[in-house]
């Protein structure tokens, strides 16, 4: 079945914002500056953007988010399969 197209325009919009929403609370959080164009660089490489960030932020402990980050996304990816198939 495919997705409706309007699913197909908001989830990439959607999950920019939901990462550039928790990017910006953590900066402000840490105390950290946020980079003059911050949106174009979650747009292009937020997924080499991100861990490093943690782990400057972090050290050691941005393992913990980085897996709880791959681990909702294959949660969430049983969870599809299971629904579709049932």
């Amino acid at each position: 079945m495919p997705l409706p197209a309007v699913f197909e325009i908001l989830y990439p919009i959607a999950f920019l914002g939901v990462v550039g929403w928790w990017f910006a609370e953590d900066c402000r959080r840490t105390g950290n500056s946020w980079p003059l164009d911050m949106g174009m660089y979650l747009y292009a490489a937020w997924m080499f953007i991100l861990p490093y960030y943690l782990f400057k932020t972090r050290g050691r402990k941005a393992f913990v988010g980085i897996v709880a980050f791959i681990g909702a996304n294959i949660a969430a990816w049983v969870v599809a399969v299971i629904v579709v198939n049932v």
